[in-house]
C-alpha cells in the first residue's frame, strides 16, 4: 500500500507542478550500512529510474541516460539473484501448514524461530527489533577493555544472548542487495560444477539451505559454533526437506581437521574472521578444508572498527587480506561476476 501511495503522491506532485522538468528526481540507489550510495536501484525505485532515463534520453543527455541504464541493468540482476533466495523459501514454506500464509521472508523466519524455540512471535520480534542494542550492550559489559580482549570473554559474549540476536538474516532481508550477495555463490557453484560445499561461520545456514535446494551438490556442510543457530538450521532444513545437509561445530572441525581436510571444492566464509581471536589459525582451517583448485567465496570487514565484536587487534589485517590468505595456499582469482564486488569481498582458489 505504501508503494502505491508513493506513486500517487509523485503523480499529484507532477500534475501540480505542471511537468516532468519541475519534479524529476534521481532514484535512490542501494546504500551500505553507513548510508553511502552503492549501485543499482531497489525495486521500489525502478519506476522512477525509468522516468529519469526517459527524461534524459529525450533531452539527448546520452551520457547520463547510459549511466542510468547501467544502474537499471544492475538492479535487474540484483532482483534476479534475490529472487533465487525468495523462491526457495516460499517453495518450501508453502508445504508447511503454519507457514502457508506468510508473505515475507522475515515473517517466515520469525514463525520458524517461534516454533522451534517455543516462544511467542511477538517475543521473537522484540529480540530482532532490540537485537543491535542487546548485542552492543552485552559486548560493552563483557569486553570492557578492547585492547586486552581474551578468548574467554569472546566465549562468554557469544553465549550471552538468545537466538535470533546475532543473526544477520533479519537485516539481510530488509533489502534485496543483501540477498543478492548471498545468492552469488550459486552462480559460482553452477559455473564450476562444484559438488561438496561448506559455509564456515554460516550462522543459521540460510545461504547453504538455498544452495542445497537449487544446486546439483552432493554435500553441504554448515559449520557454526553457536549451538542454538546450528540446531535451528538442522530442524528447519529437515522441516523443509532440504537434501544433502550436514552440521558441524567450528571447534569440532578444528579439532578433527585431518578428517575433513581437502574434502570440499567450494567454501563460503563471509564476515567471520574480523570476529575471531585466532585469525590466522582460523584462516588456515578454512584453507585446509578445500581441495586443490577449490574455490572460496570470502569477505571480512577488518577495518570496520569500532563495532561490537569486531576485534581491535584484527585491524592490522585490513587491506592485507590477500597476503593473509596466501599464507595458506589461497590465491586471489579474477572471476567476473554480474555485480560489482564490494571492497571487502574476495574469491580465492586453492593452489
Amino acid at each position: 500500500m505504501k508503494d502505491i501511495l508513493d506513486i500517487l503522491m509523485d503523480t499529484v506532485k507532477f500534475n501540480e507542478l505542471g511537468g516532468i522538468e519541475e519534479c524529476i528526481i534521481e532514484p535512490r540507489k542501494f546504500k551500505n550500512s553507513r548510508g553511502s550510495d552503492l549501485f543499482g536501484y531497489p525495486s521500489k525505485q525502478l519506476y522512477k529510474a525509468s522516468i529519469y532515463y526517459d527524461y534524459h534520453i529525450k533531452n539527448s543527455n546520452f551520457e547520463k541516460a547510459n549511466e542510468i541504464l547501467g544502474q537499471i541493468k544492475i538492479a535487474i540482476i540484483i532482483q534476479e539473484l534475490a529472487n533465487l533466495y525468495k523462491e526457495t523459501f516460499f517453495k518450501h514454506s508453502s508445504n508447511v501448514e503454519f507457514l502457508k500464509d506468510k508473505k515475507s521472508l522475515l515473517d517466515i523466519f520469525i514463525d520458524l524461530a517461534s516454533k522451534f524455540f517455543d516462544k511467542r512471535e511477538e517475543d521473537i520480534r522484540k529480540l530482532i527489533d532490540n537485537g543491535n542494542k542487546i548485542y552492543a550492550d552485552n559486548w560493552s559489559h563483557i569486553v570492557q577493555d578492547e585492547d586486552n580482549v581474551t578468548p574467554e570473554q569472546l566465549y562468554r559474549f557469544y553465549n550471552s544472548f538468545q537466538f535470533p540476536v546475532g543473526s544477520l538474516f533479519p537485516a539481510i532481508v530488509e533489502q534485496d542487495l543483501g540477498l543478492a550477495f548471498r545468492a552469488l555463490p550459486i552462480l559460482l557453484l553452477n559455473a564450476n560444477e562444484c559438488k561438496h560445499v561448506f559455509d564456515f561461520g554460516g550462522n543459521s545456514g540460510e545461504t547453504l539451505m538455498t544452495i542445497a535446494s537449487r544446486c546439483n551438490v552432493r554435500e553441504c556442510c554448515l559449520i557454526e559454533e553457536n549451538e542454538a543457530a546450528l540446531k535451528f538450521a538442522k530442524w528447519r532444513d529437515e522441516l523443509f526437506g532440504i537434501p544433502n545437509m550436514s552440521y558441524k561445530k567450528e571447534s569440532e572441525i578444528s579439532a578433527n581437521i585431518r578428517e575433513h581436510q581437502g574434502k570440499y571444492d567450494f567454501g563460503i566464509c563471509t564476515e567471520v574472521l574480523e570476529h575471531v581471536y585466532y585469525v590466522e589459525e582460523t584462516a588456515e582451517t578454512v584453507a585446509k578444508l578445500l581441495k586443490k583448485g577449490g574455490i572460496l567465496y570470502f569477505s571480512a570487514s577488518f577495518g570496520l572498527y569500532p563495532e561490537p565484536s569486531h576485534l581491535k587487534k584484527n585491524i592490522r589485517y585490513s587491506g592485507k587480506e590477500d597476503e593473509l590468505m596466501s599464507k595458506f595456499g589461497l590465491k586471489r582469482a579474477n572471476i567476473e561476476l554480474p555485480l560489482p564486488v564490494l571492497s571487502n569481498s574476495r574469491i580465492y582458489v586453492k593452489s
